[in-house]
């Protein structure tokens, strides 16, 4: 009787693990993704500050590394309608994190029977970290006279935000971004992204 309870009990836990664990199939497929968003970027020069706002673009190609990790190539710049500036970017390495499983991903057999199917279709949240190349080249007016700030930096990025699968081929993300000079001139930029990103 102890001996089947105990073998029950040790089944019950295994499964209650395997329940625990992501179900996750790592398909090495690239993604590329754009976003626009809510944002302000700054440079400051010989104490002289300059900023454009309130929005932000990106670009970035996307590998996975493993199931739950993913390393981007990324370019961010700051737009500034009226009138029309667009001059401090950055441009680095961003690794993701997702912590609570598998990111969104497609689900490949050998013969790509299911290539359409997912791995999850849930939100997936994710933590990032990354660093790269700041540049300025800002046109600040002040009075009559029109002033250049020009500067580059090293830069370190955090970000926290959320993927969400909506096609076999397309996925939406949404993130919180900060990027801050390390080494360099000083420049930095906190934005809001909405964007998509597509699998190739």
């Amino acid at each position: 009787m102890l001996r089947n309870l105990a073998g029950l009990t040790l089944i019950t836990l295994m499964l209650v693990a395997m329940a625990s664990e992501p179900v996750c199939a790592f398909a090495t497929d690239w993604r590329l993704g754009v976003s626009t968003g809510l944002g302000s970027s700054s440079v400051t020069v010989k104490e002289v500050s300059n900023s454009e706002s309130p929005l932000v673009f990106k670009l970035w190609g996307e590998f996975p590394l493993s199931f739950d990790k993913t390393l981007i190539l990324e370019h961010t710049r700051s737009l500034k309608p009226s009138p029309f500036a667009s001059g401090i970017a950055f441009s680095g390495a961003t690794a993701l994190w997702f912590p609570w499983g598998c990111f969104p991903q497609r689900l490949v057999s050998g013969n790509e029977a299911v290539r359409n199917a997912w791995t999850q279709k849930r939100i997936a949240p994710f933590l990032g970290l990354g660093t790269g190349l700041g540049s300025a080249d800002s046109l600040k007016k002040v009075g009559a006279q029109s002033l250049m700030i020009s500067g580059y930096s090293f830069y370190l990025s955090m970000r926290v935000g959320a993927d969400y699968p909506i096609s076999s081929a397309l996925a939406l993300r949404s993130q919180l971004e900060l990027n801050t000079s390390a080494i360099g001139t000083s420049m930095g930029s906190t934005a809001f992204h909405l964007g998509a990103l597509w699998y190739l």
